[in-house]
């Protein structure tokens, strides 16, 4: 689809499943938190600061990528730092048309001062919650136990998560580097957090083969699967996903900073849309992808030439497979729906 622009799909209800906290501050906030908290970032300037945090556009790996949340979650070792760097992303996306999102990030990595899992959990919570008072916009938050920890660290993720169901806490997700470490290792987290009525997906498919997704097709209660391109090199599980009823979660731009696919044209997402994958489109990161959800949906619709009807797919699909309350989910829902019904590329948009 050409002549799609960030101002039309700006108008148009969209949900985000995927989005890590410590990787979408803003690039001013991070100056001035570093400035606030005597920090020397090695970067005096937005300018120069992007270019430290945003990796190539292409063909880098996922450990390289990760490199930037040591620099980002060394300025969120306080309450009043994660909650403005909440509010300011819940702001963010309302700016670009988003009406739902899910806020993701390990309270591990916080705990670096005298912060505490449960306490930098509440400060998010209480950053989305002024966001949606203020602007409309409805957040929830997924807990992030990291592949690189011990189990004994996903289990107090857990109990984290759990303790915080009344302060927005929707899902529980196993992060990080991929290879080495299959989300099975964290079994008896992801049954303990699934009992406890959170929503779980999994990043895998995106710096492993197919057997990481089939690896984490198996654990307890998996809703969602976060990038999965690997599912472009078996069928098989592919169909397995969609079976499943699986809804993976697709950033386009990401999954080339980290290699995950070389090009756009080896990306699975046109063809999840052809089999009845359910699949929706996701930044990642804002800030170390430089990115939005407008420009994600502008990507795919000019990349794989969508039509307006597979753009509405993958619109609402992030509404459906969303961890909210059902009533909230269902209001949602409905209303992008409508919004969504009458959506076509007029001339010049």
């Amino acid at each position: 689809m050409r002549g799609l622009t960030t101002e039309t799909l700006r108008k148009l209800p969209r949900a985000e499943l995927h989005v890590h906290l410590d990787g979408s501050l803003r690039v001013e906030t991070a100056l001035a938190l570093a400035a606030r908290q005597g920090l020397d970032l090695g970067a005096s300037d937005a300018a120069a600061l992007r270019a430290r945090v945003v990796p190539p556009a292409r063909g880098g790996d996922l450990v390289t990528y990760l490199q930037a949340f040591d620099l980002t979650c060394s300025l969120m070792q306080n309450p009043d730092a994660v909650e403005q760097i909440a509010y300011e992303l819940a702001l963010d996306h309302h700016a670009d048309g988003v009406t739902y999102a899910e806020v993701r990030f390990c309270p591990s990595l916080l705990t670096q001062g005298s912060m505490t899992r449960a306490e930098a959990l509440r400060a998010a919570w209480r950053g989305l919650q002024r966001a949606e008072a203020e602007q409309g916009i409805v957040a929830r938050i997924i807990v992030c136990a990291l592949r690189t920890l011990p189990l004994e660290d996903a289990l107090l993720c857990v109990d984290a998560a759990l303790a915080g169901l009344d302060s927005g806490v929707v899902g529980f997700d196993v992060a990080g580097a991929e290879r080495g470490h299959p989300a099975s290792t964290f079994s008896a987290a992801l049954a303990r957090a699934a009992d406890g009525g959170l929503g779980i997906t999994l990043h895998a498919g995106e710096a492993a083969g197919p057997e990481s997704v089939e690896d984490a097709l198996a654990q307890p209660g998996v809703r969602r699967i976060g990038h999965g391109t690997a599912l472009r090199l078996s069928h098989e599980l592919t169909m397995a996903v969609r079976d499943a009823g699986v809804t993976v979660e697709a950033c386009l731009t990401s999954n080339l900073q980290t290699g995950a696919v070389a090009t756009l044209g080896e990306h699975p997402l046109p063809r999840w849309l052809a089999e009845g994958v359910q699949a929706t489109l996701c930044t990642d990161n804002t800030l170390v992808s430089d990115t939005t959800s407008s420009q994600e949906y502008r990507l795919a619709a000019e990349a794989f030439d969508l039509a307006p009807g597979e753009l509405r797919t993958l619109a609402l699909a992030g509404f459906s497979a969303s961890f909210a309350e059902q009533g909230v989910r269902d209001r949602l829902l409905h209303s992008a729906t409508r919004a969504w019904q009458g959506f076509t590329l007029a001339p010049g948009a």
